[in-house]
């Protein structure tokens, strides 16, 4: 290695015979990577521009009700119709009887307006068919990208008892609502230019690279591979699916 000035990535393969006598000279020879050359492109002069950072009222207040979502009591609805911000319980299933998974929905937009709207005026024992649009990734392929008239059944209904303003600042250790709206604002602000800070660096990353040559061993490449393919079983395992249904999916 120090007479041929090479700088090994991995353990060397050794090639050696498996038999040879005794007082005479043992040839043996061995394979091993070595770090890449990497010949660096242009990395200077570029012309990458800064993105201005905003926080919107919007985004602080979504932040402040999620907050109170999460400090707030839950209470059974029994003898009234569905109303907006309500949080519903259904089960689903098809014209020949076939069982979805059931939902837990909070009415306010965030599942699908056009399925809310039609659950809203509903009571807790009634049922409708809705025609249903599934996304085009939906786990069963058989309903995926199809309308189909679904059959939704009411089963539980409850309605949130929200937190006050300042009650919910206090849980946090501030005086007022305000004190708390402020602090969302500066932590916002502060991960907003971290990402953008992010951006930044990566953007001039992909610019050097696009100029640059790098060769990787192959001992590289596989490894980096061996970590995504884990990665994306671990990630599928979570999500209750098969490397079948996987491969089904993204061919």
């Amino acid at each position: 290695l120090k007479k041929e000035n090479l700088e090994p990535y991995s353990a060397p393969d050794f090639n050696i015979p498996s038999y040879w006598k005794e007082n005479e000279k043992l040839a043996i020879s061995f394979t091993v990577e070595v770090v890449p050359e990497i010949r660096i492109g242009k990395y200077k002069n570029f012309k990458i521009s800064k993105r201005d950072v905003q926080v919107s009222n919007e985004e602080i207040n979504r932040v402040i009700e999620q907050l109170k979502l999460q400090s707030s009591k839950l209470k059974p609805v029994e003898n009234r119709e569905i109303i907006e911000g309500d949080l519903v319980y259904v089960e689903r299933e098809t014209r020949d009887g076939r069982k979805l998974e059931p939902l837990w929905i909070r009415i306010n937009g965030s599942y699908d307006p056009e399925i809310e709207k039609e659950l809203i005026g509903m009571k807790i024992g009634e049922q409708k068919i809705i025609e249903t649009k599934f996304p085009d990734d939906y786990l069963d392929r058989e309903f995926a990208g199809k309308t189909i008239p679904i059959t939704w059944k009411i089963k539980k209904v409850w309605t949130y008892e929200f937190i006050g303003d300042d009650e919910l600042a206090r849980k946090y250790g501030l005086e007022s609502i305000d004190e708390l709206y402020n602090k969302i604002l500066d932590n916002m602000f502060a991960t907003k230019m971290s990402q953008e800070k992010d951006r930044l660096i990566n953007e001039i990353i992909d610019k050097i690279l696009e100029n640059s040559e790098i060769d990787p061993p192959l001992s590289m490449v596989l490894a980096i591979t061996e970590i995504i393919l884990n990665d994306v079983q671990r990630d599928l395992k979570n999500e209750g699916k098969t490397w079948d249904e996987y491969l089904r999916e993204v061919v």
